[in-house]
Order: structure tokens, then C-alpha cells, then sequence
């Protein structure tokens, strides 16, 4: 007998009717997409707001208007967040300030979803696969730019911890990709999942061995990838070309996220 798809749960998050319901409708799309994925995932997706203004309401007309436009089928209707939408495997935030909402809900319900920007799936952070890097040394040098970024402005380690809220049965655990970087020896390694948050030498006190210097690395390195992000601006008082542009990253960023689901349930 043949194995079961694992059934893998998404909720994309907005304030309403705008970004979400767009995000759900491309991802849905995309997925539908990709039979060989179909057979190994069984992946349900939603959308929800912080905010009850629209709730029961369909999506944005202007929303409606693009994705019938790219030929992305939409029929949801609005709902606000709920207490057991901490329970979905992957909770996937529009901008920043959802983001914030996520995480501190996260804890009063005892979360253990993957929680995270939408945009944290570009592959500009994270390499869609081995056939796709763009480019590996392009990739390197995207890492090694964010790492400058982190260092100059003392990226907060803990957010990583705070993000990922625990670790989700659905969800399988860190694999890592290495990426070759040309001007140096070492190899730089960034992770989908990512484990606890190492502790540093302030934390354990003394010299910490090789090994442990290395894993505290590539820790700085999830955390980067993760804090940098990408949100996707709210058009609702904008023009439709914020439409436009909102469907763009979304394509972006599922592709993404559907390269993830690949590597994890190859």
C-alpha cells in the first residue's frame, strides 16, 4: 500500500480582505500545480484577519480583479483569527505587525506552529534546490550581505526562538543545504526549520569549543534569513498596481514555500 500524503495545514494572516485572501487563493493555485507534490502533501490552506471589520465579506474586488486576471481561482470569504488557528502547522504573516500578533498570541495557546512572514519563503533568502539556487555564489553573497546587515545592527538572536514557536508534528525536522561560497573555505548552511536558539558564551561562560562556535554560526544564519524577511505592503488605499504587486511577491513566496514542502518531504 502506497503511503499516505502528509496533511500539511497553512494559515495565511492579514488584517482583512486584501493581502491573505490573495495569498491563500496563489498558493492553492501554484500547489495544484505540482501532481508530484500532490502525492507526498495533502496541503489545506485559509486565511484569516486580525480584524473583524469585513468578516462573512468576500475578498477585495480589486484582490478578485487581479487574481481573475492571472487565471487564480477565489471564492473565500473573510474571517477574523480564532483560538484554535494556533493549531495550524504553518502560520505565515503578511507584514510585520501580523507578525507581532501571531507571536504573542503564541504562547497564551500553547502553539507549536511554524510561525513566520509569508515572505520569509524568498527564495532571494533561501535557496528553492539544487537545480534553482540561483546561482550558488549569488546566493553566498546574498547570505553573506545579510550577515554584514546582522552584525552592524546587532540582530536580536531570540527572535528565532520567538518565531518558530516549537516544533510542529506536521513539520520535519531541520535539513540543511549547503551553500558554496567562492571567496571562502567553509561552506555556508541555511536551514527551513532551524532548532533551539545555541546559547553563546556569555550564556555557558568560557571558551566554547570549535564545534560549538560552528553551530552558533549557522544559528546567526537562520536568524538572519528569518528577521529579513520580506513583508507585502497593504494596497488597500493604494492603486490597483499595489495589487499587482501584492500578486507578484505572493507568486514569489509560495513558489517558495512549495520548494520547501519539496525538500522536506523528498
Amino acid at each position: 500500500m502506497a503511503d499516505q500524503p502528509v496533511k500539511v495545514r497553512v494559515l495565511m494572516v492579514c488584517t482583512g480582505i486584501c493581502r491573505s485572501p490573495m495569498a491563500e487563493a496563489v498558493l492553492v493555485h501554484l500547489y495544484n500545480q505540482r501532481p508530484a507534490l500532490k502525492q507526498k502533501v495533502e496541503l489545506h490552506v485559509d486565511s484569516a484577519g486580525t480584524d473583524a471589520y469585513h468578516v462573512g465579506e468576500s475578498a477585495d474586488p480589486r484582490t478578485i480583479q487581479t487574481c481573475k486576471k492571472h487565471g487564480i481561482p477565489i471564492s473565500n470569504k473573510a474571517r477574523k483569527l480564532r483560538a484554535d488557528d494556533w493549531n495550524f502547522d504553518y502560520l505565515l504573516a503578511m507584514d510585520t505587525s501580523h507578525l507581532s500578533h501571531l507571536n504573542r498570541k503564541a504562547s497564551t495557546y500553547k502553539s507549536k506552529s511554524h510561525i513566520s512572514l509569508f515572505g520569509s519563503f524568498d527564495p532571494t533568502f533561501l535557496p528553492t534546490s539544487s537545480t534553482s539556487a540561483h546561482n550558488s555564489s549569488e546566493t553566498s553573497r546574498s547570505l553573506m550581505s545579510l550577515m554584514s546587515d546582522a552584525t552592524s545592527s546587532k540582530t536580536s538572536r531570540s527572535s528565532w526562538s520567538m518565531m518558530q514557536g516549537g516544533a510542529s508534528s506536521n513539520i520535519p525536522n531541520t535539513s540543511t543545504s549547503t551553500v558554496n561560497d567562492p571567496t571562502s573555505s567553509k561552506s555556508l548552511i541555511s536551514t527551513v526549520q532551524g532548532g533551539p536558539t545555541a546559547k553563546t558564551s556569555n550564556d555557558i561562560g568560557g571558551d566554547e569549543p570549535e564545534d560549538k562556535k560552528i553551530e552558533d554560526s549557522d544559528q546567526m544564519r537562520r536568524n538572519v534569513i528569518w528577521e529579513k524577511g520580506k513583508s507585502i505592503p497593504d494596497p488597500y488605499y493604494g492603486s490597483q498596481r499595489g495589487f499587482e504587486q501584492c500578486y507578484e511577491s505572493c507568486v514569489i513566496y509560495s513558489n517558495g514555500f512549495l520548494d520547501h514542502l519539496e525538500r522536506s518531504y523528498s
